[in-house]
């Protein structure tokens, strides 16, 4: 099982708001980004979408403010976690890249997730490569800074630190 299906059950909510939720991504979807975005995406992400799909995960920002909180408890720690409110589709991959290109992202940059705030997660395109690399860094876009930090070496990497936290009582999202 792969690590990205595992999230999808600890933190996957369904909802009405989109019809490509859950749907696996196919090689269709990926050759359409590809193509468009003039990019190769990693060989790990690519093998998660296709078997998972777009997702949507508000109830992690509840998680991760409550890990925050906790943080402040402990001057040892150094939390720092940015919610993953939502992995996006094959069509919204396309669409918000060059959206947010024009709105003042990077160039180099390829947005595949969110935070609540609408801040994009996403693979910095040199870093990618032909042939297909095996994985690659995920940056974080804050819009209102405009900056850009790295949060994980690899995706399985950035979707395991969701998968540390612990889930909230008070989660009742639809």
């Amino acid at each position: 099982m792969y690590l990205l299906e595992q999230f999808a059950a600890k933190w996957g909510v369904d909802s009405k708001r989109a019809s490509d939720l859950g749907r696996p991504f196919t090689d269709n979807d990926i050759s359409r980004i590809e193509d468009t975005l003039k990019v190769m995406l990693p060989a790990e992400f690519v093998d998660q979408m296709k078997t998972v799909g777009a997702l949507w995960s508000p109830n992690i920002l509840t998680a991760v403010c409550d890990a925050q909180e906790n943080e402040h408890e402990d001057e040892d720690s150094e939390f720092d976690l940015h919610d993953l409110q939502n992995l996006l589709s094959a069509e919204q991959i396309i669409e918000e890249t060059k959206g947010w290109h024009s709105a003042g992202m990077p160039l180099s940059l390829v947005a595949i997730g969110n935070d609540c705030m609408g801040n994009k997660f996403c693979f910095d395109k040199k870093d990618l490569g032909t042939p297909r690399c095996e994985t690659a860094p995920i940056y974080f876009f804050d819009h209102d800074f405009d900056e850009v930090t790295m949060v994980a070496e690899t995706f399985s990497e950035w979707i395991a630190q969701f998968m540390n936290l612990p889930i909230s009582n008070d989660d009742d999202t639809e």
